[in-house]
């Protein structure tokens, strides 16, 4: 939990792609990877750091996305027609038995972002969806993080009853995904 939160600290402040000299030790992730970057650089770069993609979709729908997962969290970077990163997903599912780690996680996310960006710019409880939206505006960048907190059956399993979710968008003109 620790390093996902370290990495959750550098996805969301980023660095610039001088970072790529890093050595793997000082590397959290894909953070470094500026906007509109193209997505086989980026998965050479990706694999070059040792995370290991899990693009194994068959369907040419998929073609557009580079999946990983990274300290615990399932990561999927999107792309626009051109093959330029377009926007950023991070998402952590919970059983239906693991409510409590699921607001856990929630919470140290949160408190995580409110430490970071101080308050956000928009939060929302909406309790008849059972559903926690939290945005923070940046100068190139906005982070939206949900948390769904429904009780909802997929399987008979109950997996994916809970869920925490970032989505990182670029916002103004291009940046970096800090």
């Amino acid at each position: 939990m620790k390093k996902y939160l370290i990495l959750l600290t550098v996805v969301l402040t980023g660095q610039s792609l001088i970072a790529q000299s890093q050595n793997l030790k000082d590397y959290y992730g894909w953070e470094f990877i500026e906007w509109q970057s193209d997505k086989n650089n980026i998965e050479k770069l990706l694999t070059k750091k040792g995370i290991e993609i899990q693009n194994t979709y068959s369907e040419t729908a998929y073609d557009k996305i580079t999946k990983f997962q990274f300290d615990d969290m399932q990561t999927w970077l999107y792309f626009d027609s051109l093959n330029k990163l377009s926007h950023i997903e991070l998402l952590k599912d919970f059983s239906v038995v693991q409510r409590k780690e699921a607001d856990n996680f929630y919470e140290k996310i949160k408190k995580l972002l409110v430490q970071k960006y101080d308050e956000p710019n928009t939060e929302a409880n909406d309790t008849t969806n059972k559903m926690i939206t939290v945005t923070w505006k940046l100068k190139y960048t906005e982070v939206l993080f949900t948390y769904d907190y429904r009780y909802k059956i997929i399987d008979e399993l109950g997996c994916c009853s809970y869920k925490v979710d970032i989505k990182i968008n670029p916002s103004g003109k291009a940046g970096t995904s800090k």
